[in-house]
């Protein structure tokens, strides 16, 4: 990994920079300024799990509230941005439906996470990694956990699941 505490500022397209900028899979603690206003697919996110996203214009397709990455609706969370102590417990809003695979990823501050009713599914590995999360609260309303979603989460021991699952993945609490 390429670890920098530096800023990347992004002056052209968000197409042409995620397309020629493979490398940014392997920077960790880096900011991210986007700056164009184009498409972003979601699956850019899962490769930055190490950065912080900014968007320095109005986006179309996402917004920022606390450091988390939500769909303009608000709808889906698609990336936590690993920073300091303000994401340690994290509550999803009641707009919330899915947590979007890889969406909180090695945030290594996280220690409690409460996923509300509104929530129908966690994505594939929506909390890989988070060895610091002890407590997670799932509502009975999610019907889907995906593979790997709790997995690597090492210090986790107080897990309520307070419906039953439809679906749990492969490795979805493997420690």
């Amino acid at each position: 990994y390429i670890y920098s505490t530096s800023t990347i500022d992004v002056r052209c397209s968000n197409e042409v920079f995620f397309r020629y900028s493979k490398i940014l899979f392997w920077m960790r603690d880096c900011n991210i300024i986007l700056n164009s206003r184009d498409h972003i697919d979601k699956s850019v996110f899962e490769k930055l799990n190490g950065s912080n996203i900014i968007f320095n214009t109005e986006n179309d397709e996402y917004t920022v509230v606390d450091n988390i990455i939500y769909t303009k609706d608000m709808k889906t969370i698609v990336k936590c941005n690993r920073t300091g102590e303000e994401n340690r417990k994290v509550v999803i809003p009641d707009t919330v439906t899915e947590i979007g695979d890889y969406a909180f990823e090695n945030c290594v501050n996280l220690t409690h996470a409460s996923i509300k009713s509104s929530v129908v599914s966690i994505g594939r590995s929506a909390f890989n990694n988070c060895e610091n999360l002890a407590n997670i609260t799932i509502s009975g309303s999610v019907t889907k956990i995906g593979d790997y979603a709790f997995s690597g989460c090492s210090n986790l021991i107080d897990v309520a699941i307070l419906g039953s699952a439809e679906i749990i993945g492969d490795y979805a609490f493997e420690n």
